[in-house]
């Protein structure tokens, strides 16, 4: 637990260390997400926030990426938001109110020029869910009913 937390204080700080506190929150729940609906087997990005946070799915760990952290005092503000959102219930709630993100489980920024950018396709098979800060948040389609309801593994 101690280590899945310290990699989703790093991967947000990483991400989103120039956002908001509201859209650290965001990255962090799309990371809570991954790991949860994995952990269930409902997808295949990994079922810990480690086997989450890997080159491919967050644009930080990209190869050349430098993951230093340079700002221990923004580290420490983000690792208590993080903390937080990991400690939190993961709601099972077909609304994903819970959540705080309504069930997003990919994000984007449009202005960097990350792997994302090679394959745009995923897209499309996501509905936007909002934008905070510079990143665009996205819930898969296939996950949902369009409801709001998640569809669950059989």
């Amino acid at each position: 637990m101690a280590e899945d937390k310290k990699v989703l204080a790093q991967t947000v700080y990483l991400e989103a260390r120039g956002e908001s506190e509201k859209g650290w929150k965001w990255v962090a729940w799309v990371i809570k997400t991954r790991a949860a609906l994995g952990a269930n087997g409902v997808t295949y990005w990994g079922k810990t926030v480690q086997t989450v946070c890997v080159k491919g799915q967050f644009e930080c760990y990209d190869a050349g990426k430098d993951t230093t952290i340079k700002d221990n005092e923004l580290y420490k503000k983000i690792k208590a938001v993080t903390d937080a959102v990991y400690d939190a219930e993961f709601s099972t709630d077909p609304t994903r109110k819970a959540d705080q993100n309504r069930g997003a489980d990919h994000y984007h920024n449009p202005n960097t020029q990350g792997e994302w950018k090679k394959s745009e396709g995923w897209r499309a098979n996501c509905d936007k869910v909002a934008t905070i800060g510079n990143h665009v948040f996205y819930r898969s389609k296939n996950l949902y009913d369009g409801s709001g309801k998640e569809i669950t593994s059989t």
